[in-house]
């Protein structure tokens, strides 16, 4: 196995959790409550979370609010960029 092929392991498993982390959390949300990425973690979690890292949990988590389970919990506000996100 490749070195690379290892450390690209690694990180599609730490974008996984950081997910599962962010997905675990909207069941404290109360219904109709607007948030953002962000807001699912607590501050000094958010702040260690590499910038790259942050980017591509948002794609990750956009993607799961678009998909089928998402979108029975969630609607989407807002246009690209920053998005929010409305707990149904």
């Amino acid at each position: 196995m490749h070195p690379d092929d290892i450390k690209n392991k690694e990180t599609r498993e730490f974008h996984a959790n950081l997910l599962e982390t962010a997905i675990n959390e909207l069941p404290k949300l109360h219904e109709g409550e607007i948030f953002t990425l962000p807001d699912l973690f607590l501050g000094y979690e958010w702040k260690r979370i590499p910038l790259q890292s942050r980017t591509v949990l948002g794609r990750y988590f956009l993607d799961f609010a678009c998909k089928e389970d998402g979108q029975a919990i969630l609607g989407i506000l807002g246009g690209p960029g920053r998005q929010r996100y409305v707990r149904k």
